[in-house]
Formats: C-alpha cells, sequence, structure tokens
C-alpha cells in the first residue's frame, strides 16, 4: 500500500514485538475490521461460563493435582525405602497399612521408624 492508507500488519508481526496497549488495540481493530467484512478466521466467539460452573472445574483440576502429587509422594517414599534396603516389599496394595502398624509399633517401643529389628 502507498500514499496515506494505513499499513496492513499480520499478526506474527504483530506478536513478535513487545507486548503494549497500543499494539492490543492496533491488533483489535485490525480483527475487528475483518470480522465487519465477514471474514470468519479474524475473531472467534467464546463462552464464558457461569461462575458456578467454573468453580466446579476448578474443584476437579484441583483434585487431580493433589491426587498426583499424592503418587509423587508415595512413590518417593518407596523408592527411599528400596533405596535404603527396606525389608519388606514396598510394591504391594497392603503396603501403607504395614508401613504404618510398623510405625506405630515402633513409636510405642521408643525406636525409629525406620531402624530394624
Amino acid at each position: 500500500m502507498a500514499g496515506s492508507q494505513g499499513k496492513a500488519v499480520s499478526g506474527r508481526a504483530l506478536e513478535a514485538r513487545a507486548k503494549t496497549d497500543r499494539l492490543d488495540v492496533i491488533k483489535l481493530v485490525i480483527n475487528l475490521w475483518a470480522g465487519l467484512r465477514g471474514e470468519r478466521d479474524s475473531m472467534r466467539v467464546i463462552r464464558v461460563l457461569p461462575l458456578q460452573h467454573q468453580a466446579s472445574r476448578h474443584l476437579i483440576r484441583d483434585r487431580g493435582q493433589l491426587q498426583r502429587e499424592v503418587l509423587q509422594h508415595r512413590d518417593r517414599i518407596r523408592k527411599l525405602l528400596v533405596a535404603t534396603r527396606w525389608p519388606e516389599s514396598v510394591h504391594s496394595r497392603k503396603f501403607a497399612s504395614r508401613l504404618a502398624a510398623r510405625c506405630k509399633r515402633n513409636s510405642t517401643n521408643g525406636s525409629h521408624a525406620g531402624a530394624s529389628g
């Protein structure tokens, strides 16, 4: 384009530059004009969920994150016990209850949970 006409700037050229309010406004205006001309790919309609649905999604996401963290901690404990040659198997489903019972038994005897004997 020549003369006093505006310069068309692609989305990639804007994204490559530093993010400023001025560039955001330019990008919005370009996309708005394209949308008004009927170009469907310029802007998309999004649906904002009600607060109750957003809260529900956050709970589900947080629960999943907590479950992953529990598994990570469990695996770290098992690897530590294997590395320190724990005398019992750490790979069975009853491991947690056996470990709790052993720790409780050792704490009532006044010795450490990891001590053999």
